[in-house]
């Protein structure tokens, strides 16, 4: 398992006078990290917004994604030293595509986070015919609190997750971009467009309507994003020659 004292140890970094800690998140962490994606997330992420969830909705569906990805030990977060409070999280998922009726088994779940998990299992359940490999993490969520806008912390975070799972032996780092910003960060750290899913065919399997076809996205579509670890595993070695 990953080092989470060595990975702590050299990951702050001073920017206009404010420090910046990252870290792997813990358990301790998830109730601080469901209030950022809350605020800071939800409200404004393309597919949750064109749902018009209530606040009630996000908080359901949030306290569901953190609980669930936070205690795999493969998540980071990016701390303010100062304040001591969290400002930023990426999530690495490590079982893509459970099946949603034994996940929530008897337990009642608000249709608007239904719509939004079923999307999310059928976009993950394609992903090793899209990646010919099975040896794959999913990149899933990338927030930052918009006090620290413009602070490159969304940057760094991607890259030291990207780093982690190389040294986990992943084979490849896949997410979905459903914003033109985190559009851009995957681009600007090397990965590429594995396909495009068109928002306005998707229907939901349930309903059968195009429940996102309003969503605000880049050419109306859902990207989906990969990155070769390989590649970094390969140039690591290279330069231990």
């Amino acid at each position: 398992m990953f080092d989470d004292a060595k990975f702590e140890s050299a990951d702050v970094s001073m920017s206009s006078e404010l420090a910046i800690t990252y870290r792997l998140l813990r358990n301790d962490d998830i109730n601080d990290v469901i209030e950022l994606l809350v605020e800071h997330y939800m409200p404004y992420e393309p597919l949750s917004k064109c749902l018009n969830m209530t606040k009630e909705e996000m908080r359901l569906y949030a306290d569901e994604a953190v609980r669930e990805v936070i205690p795999a030990g493969i998540s980071i977060g990016a701390f303010d030293d100062i304040r001591k409070t969290v400002c930023g999280v990426t999530f690495g998922t490590l079982d893509p595509h459970q099946n949603l009726d034994a996940k929530h088994g008897s337990r009642e779940v608000p249709v608007k986070v239904e719509i939004l998990q079923r999307f999310e299992e059928w976009a993950e359940s394609t992903l090793s015919t899209d990646l010919g490999s099975t040896n794959f993490v999913i990149a899933d969520l990338l927030v930052v609190s918009s006090e620290y806008s413009n602070r490159k912390i969304a940057t760094e975070l991607s890259k030291r997750q990207m780093i982690l799972f190389a040294e986990l032996g992943f084979d490849f780092s896949v997410g979905f971009a459903t914003s033109e910003k985190s559009l851009m960060i995957d681009k600007k750290i090397g990965y590429k467009c594995a396909r495009k899913i068109n928002m306005l065919s998707y229907r939901d399997s349930d309903t059968g309507e195009t429940v996102f076809a309003q969503a605000e996205l880049k050419h109306n579509c859902v990207h989906v994003m990969y990155k070769d670890l390989r590649e970094i595993r390969s140039k690591k070695l290279n330069s231990l020659l």
